[in-house]
């Protein structure tokens, strides 16, 4: 749930997740902004049974790291680690992925596994600023988008789409060089959905962001008007 007013700027900042019974209609709030130390930074993300959620938020030591909420009891139970980490989500086995900011001055941000120990495995070898990562339904591929230079710790410049490989740690990117995307989700094992534009030689957006569903078999690009059956918009426009 949005802030309405910011919301109508085109700007989204999070203040409540929200449990809705799609057959009763009724709705309950997960989070609030706040509760546990979680902004709208620590994005949630459900595991496959739909139970938990995992989301980022600080612990004791005031580095981020995972929390699982069990919507059942409303419990909540951190991970702790000696790393900070954020952008959680769910592998489809239950594992935590996401990114260790802990040396983000040095734009080295990985992608890694978080164990319920709070042991890091990191996921490729790629560096830069990595964000956004999520795994494919059968667990064979993760995605995320990464920026490099300069600015990208404010989020300036181009998004680069990285597919990887969790059997080898192989990495590749996808699109040509003009090509910036949004976060992607998956929509089956080879196809996912992000926000996708394209940049002219002075690294700015040559139109505004089209939504595209990408085949990570072929690294075609495809835009589309109507969402297919299973995907949701990554981004969707202020109303």
């Amino acid at each position: 749930v949005a802030h309405d007013d910011l919301k109508r700027s085109g700007v989204f900042f999070f203040q409540q997740v929200r449990l809705l019974d799609v057959a009763t209609g009724r709705d309950r709030v997960l989070l609030d902004v706040e509760d546990h130390g979680w902004t709208e930074a620590g994005h949630p993300d459900w595991d496959r049974s739909g139970r938990y959620l995992v989301f980022a938020a600080p612990g004791p030591d005031g580095l981020f790291a995972p929390h699982v909420l069990d919507t059942e009891t409303d419990t909540v139970t951190a991970t702790g680690t000696d790393r900070q980490i954020i952008d959680t989500a769910f592998a489809p086995d239950g594992r935590i992925i996401g990114v260790d900011t802990t040396d983000g001055g040095q734009q080295s941000e990985p992608v890694v596994w978080v164990a319920s120990t709070g042991a890091i495995e990191p996921i490729g070898n790629g560096s830069g600023v990595n964000r956004d990562p999520a795994v494919s339904p059968d667990g064979r591929h993760a995605a995320n988008i990464r920026a490099s230079g300069p600015l990208a710790r404010i989020f300036l410049g181009r998004w680069d789409l990285i597919v990887t490989d969790l059997e080898t740690g192989a990495e590749r990117p996808i699109g040509a060089g003009s090509d910036g995307f949004g976060p992607p989700r998956w929509i089956d094992e080879n196809r996912l959905v992000a926000k996708h534009g394209r940049y002219n030689d002075a690294g700015l957006l040559a139109a505004t962001p089209d939504t595209v569903i990408v085949d990570v078999r072929t690294d075609t690009i495809n835009e589309i008007t109507e969402l297919p059956p299973g995907a949701w918009d990554p981004d969707p426009a202020p109303g």
